[in-house]
């Protein structure tokens, strides 16, 4: 029995792989060039470089360069503060030295003793008997001061120039009022410093009721002996 006759050999050769087929790439946006357009004949064109601030790519955010302001500066107080201390401090100097202002001992005469650093420093005791006259009548009278004061304010007094004064003027304005309005008043104050024997503090013949208080320097005061 014959063969059948077989069918024609057919050439099956492999598909190509798709990795190996070769796609030919786009041209690149920067490989293309793009001719410039053409300037006006006659006319230069100045093309100005970019500011470096906008070199920065267009995702990344712009940050601005802040510059520092200084900030002004508080004072440490406030001026009316600082002048009331300035004060207060200049009187706390000025009073306890003003009585070197005086002439005489301070411990004696006691101008610009009071606010001072001289604390228990003297011992001192007095005695003031005052001499009214009125010479329009030329009565004259005896008086001592604790016919006006209290015991303590009399023994205070008798050793301070400023309260045998303001005594005399009470006495002045007492005598004023009884009808005596031109009386003539005088002390005579004895003061003991530290033990030491009794001296006259204040010139006998000065007419206390017309000597007037003050911050200047008391002429009617006898120096230390």
């Amino acid at each position: 029995i014959p063969a059948a006759p077989s069918a024609p050999a057919t050439d099956i050769s492999p598909a190509p792989s798709p990795a190996a087929t070769a796609i030919p790439a786009a041209p690149s946006a920067a490989a293309t060039a793009i001719p410039a357009a053409p300037s006006a004949p006659g006319n230069a064109v100045a093309i100005a470089a970019p500011h470096p601030r906008n070199t920065a790519a267009p995702n990344q955010p712009h940050h601005r360069q802040r510059r520092s302001i200084p900030k002004a500066v508080a004072p440490l107080m406030p001026a009316a503060t600082a002048i009331a201390i300035a004060l207060y401090l200049t009187a706390q100097i000025a009073l306890p030295l003003r009585h070197y202002a005086y002439p005489g001992n301070v411990r004696w005469n006691d101008e610009g003793n009071r606010f001072a650093w001289r604390v228990l420093l003297t011992e001192k005791v007095g005695m003031v008997e005052y001499r009214v006259h009125d010479p329009a009548t030329g009565q004259s009278w005896r008086l001592t001061p604790d016919q006006y004061l209290t015991p303590l304010q009399a023994e205070r007094m008798t050793t301070q120039p400023d309260l045998i004064l303001e005594t005399a003027h009470l006495i002045a304005r007492d005598f004023a009022a009884r009808g005596h309005p031109q009386t003539q008043i005088r002390a005579d104050a004895f003061v003991a410093m530290n033990a030491r024997p009794n001296a006259r503090l204040i010139n006998p013949q000065t007419d206390l009721a017309a000597a007037k208080p003050g911050l200047t320097p008391k002429q009617w005061l006898l120096p230390q002996p």
